[in-house]
């Protein structure tokens, strides 16, 4: 458990700098799980990898959107998605600084 607070501390510091805060919760800040280098593709697997981010993207902002429209009803949900976005983007580099192994 020492490493979640380790990972958390390093989290609140990136995140009291504003740029950093919109980059993780905007569109930069989602994260894939799989190939997005679309510089070593084909014009084909370019396509297919597109079509997965704009629907991971799309799925996501559903989600985001139908949190608003329900006024405070989904408050906790719409919390909890961007700061799952947020740990995910920035979680390579705190797990890198705090010596996390796989």
């Amino acid at each position: 458990m020492e490493k979640d607070g380790e990972f958390r501390g390093h989290l609140r510091v990136i995140l009291q700098d504003a740029d950093c805060v919109w980059e993780a919760i905007g569109p930069d800040g989602i994260r894939y799980d799989f190939n997005t280098n679309m510089l070593r593709m084909d014009e084909q697997a370019r396509g297919v990898a597109r079509e997965a981010m704009a629907l991971i993207d799309g799925i996501k902002a559903e989600s985001i959107a139908i949190c608003l429209c329900a006024g405070g009803l989904l408050d906790a949900e719409l919390g909890k998605l961007l700061r799952e976005q947020a740990e995910n983007y920035y979680s390579d580099d705190i797990e890198r600084a705090i010596g996390v192994e796989d």
